[in-house]
């Protein structure tokens, strides 16, 4: 059976990223004293309410405060957009507040590894060494050269180099075999970090743990924040995580490819055709049980979905398998704190730049038993620069969303890049009220909760060939303008 490695797919489904968006600048920077000066300003109640009828922009139909509608078209009919969106604003106050970076070391990791951990006796890779295990990698190298480097793509003079150097590969494992253990060594209890230097011009992980059962069915793994450079130009990426992998949860010969995953409408039934036995709800109070193990109290569950391998992809063989996701998000004031896409990355476009993740939380159950956790970007929330931040009107937030969404979307469509885009539909079914982390452009040492006005939905669009939705993962806003100042945020920018 050909099986994907299941810890790495469940950091795939748990760390996706979006779609590139078309190279057209429409973000100024942000400076953060006029945006802290404007949001001291006496606050304002945020109030939902009906927008005058302007011209290209039709009168909105909402009944209540709750919900919004209306519609647009650009500079021709190819270009549509229709807002029926449920309008969601916690009742605040809403700060902004100092955030940096969180890292994880021995100390800070070794709560995670004893309570995901336990009950498993988990070994480094050093320790699990043993005659059994090089016996296997001295086969595989022996069948790998006497098959004349299968896969070897360099330049046919060379390929007796290459050989010569596997045969001394192979003769390193034969004396590690000598000396090797029968058995494995001394399980792991505690988190020790190693570390190593970056390469010239590459960006390295810095410090790492992992650990794994020794017939390799739990897998425990902390990454600690990167150094790295390029040329001569250093920087640091901001990339703690900490992830623990059970394989053992999953039933045998399953599909291990859980990269898609689909809503749940009801969460106290079973999905139909899951093969679950436990609702989603249960599946969320064991989540929520777990984080209070942790000590993790400044979270709430964002979203219960069904993670699946998707029908019909090619290479998995096996008995399709299904899991509930279960996705957190942090809280300040009762506000959440959004992760608008995987990580904004600061610097020069040319050249490779630093990084800092954005905030996540995951869990994965099969029934009642864990599958994979997956906690990374840690905030560390500092000062608090405004209690209350004076917000613009919804009214004018909304003509800030006429404007932006033609400027960032509407310029696809003239684009030869995406394949001659002839019709654009935007859907917006949801308007949400959130916190952001948003940084000063080339830093990534530190940065601002801020208040944002979040846009999702659907972007249609439709090609001479084909067509598809360029806001595919309904979780992640398409569009995010700062509350305070109407500006837009680039995700991926971080600003």
């Amino acid at each position: 059976m050909k099986r994907i490695t299941a810890f790495f797919v469940f950091c795939l489904l748990l760390l996706m990223g979006c779609q590139p968006t078309p190279a057209v600048e429409t973000v100024p920077p942000k400076d953060f004293d006029a945006l802290i000066e404007k949001a001291q300003a006496n606050p304002a109640p945020v109030l939902v309410t009906l927008m005058p009828e302007t011209e290209g922009l039709s009168a909105p139909a909402a009944e209540t405060a709750e919900r919004f509608q209306t519609e647009f078209y650009g500079n021709s009919e190819s270009f549509h957009v229709v807002v029926d969106a449920e309008v969601i604003q916690p009742e605040g106050p809403f700060p902004i507040l100092e955030v940096s970076p969180g890292d994880f070391d021995d100390e800070s990791a070794q709560p995670f590894f004893d309570v995901l951990t336990e009950g498993y006796t988990l070994y480094t890779a050093g320790e699990l060494e043993t005659k059994a295990s090089l016996e296997k990698q001295i086969s595989e190298m022996q069948q790998f050269i006497d098959d004349g480097l299968p896969g070897y793509d360099g330049p046919a003079g060379k390929k007796k180099e290459e050989i010569k150097h596997w045969k001394k590969e192979l003769e390193k494992l034969k004396q590690r075999y000598l000396t090797a253990p029968d058995e494995p060594g001394t399980p792991s209890t505690r988190v020790q970090l190693t570390w190593r230097e970056p390469a010239k011009y590459d960006t390295q992980i810095a410090g790492s743990f992992m650990v794994q059962s020794a017939d390799k069915k739990q897998i425990f793994q902390v990454r600690t924040n990167a150094t790295g450079a390029h040329g001569k130009r250093k920087f640091n990426s901001k990339q703690a995580v900490v992830m623990f992998c059970n394989e053992a949860a999953l039933p045998e010969n399953v599909i291990h490819a859980f990269y898609q995953s689909d809503a749940i409408e009801d969460r106290d039934a079973i999905p139909a055709g899951s093969g679950l036995r436990f609702t989603p709800r249960e599946a969320q109070n064991q989540a929520e049980a777990l984080m209070k193990r942790l000590g993790l109290t400044d979270f709430a569950v964002k979203d219960v979905r069904l993670a699946h391998a998707p029908e019909g992809a090619d290479g998995l063989i096996g008995v399709p398998c299904c899991l509930y996701s279960v996705s957190f998000v942090r809280m300040v004031n009762g506000i959440p704190v959004i992760r608008p896409t995987n990580e904004s990355s600061s610097g020069n476009e040319a050249e490779p730049r630093p990084s800092w993740t954005y905030e996540t939380l995951s869990m994965t159950f099969h029934d009642a038993d864990l599958y994979g956790f997956a906690y990374g970007g840690p905030l560390v929330l500092g000062k608090t620069l405004v209690e209350d931040a004076q917000l613009m009107s919804f009214d004018a937030i909304m003509e800030r969303f006429d404007q932006m969404v033609r400027m960032k979307y509407e310029g696809m469509m003239a684009d030869p890049g995406w394949g001659g885009i002839r019709s654009m539909e935007v859907r917006v079914d949801r308007i949400e009220l959130t916190l952001e982390r948003v940084i000063q452009p080339d830093n990534i040492d530190g940065g601002l909760l801020v208040p944002v006005w979040s846009f999702y939905g659907s972007i249609l669009c439709t090609r001479p060939e084909d067509s598809f939705n360029h806001a595919y993962d309904p979780t992640v806003p398409f569009l995010t303008l700062n509350a305070v100042d109407g500006t837009l945020i680039d995700p991926m920018k971080g600003y």
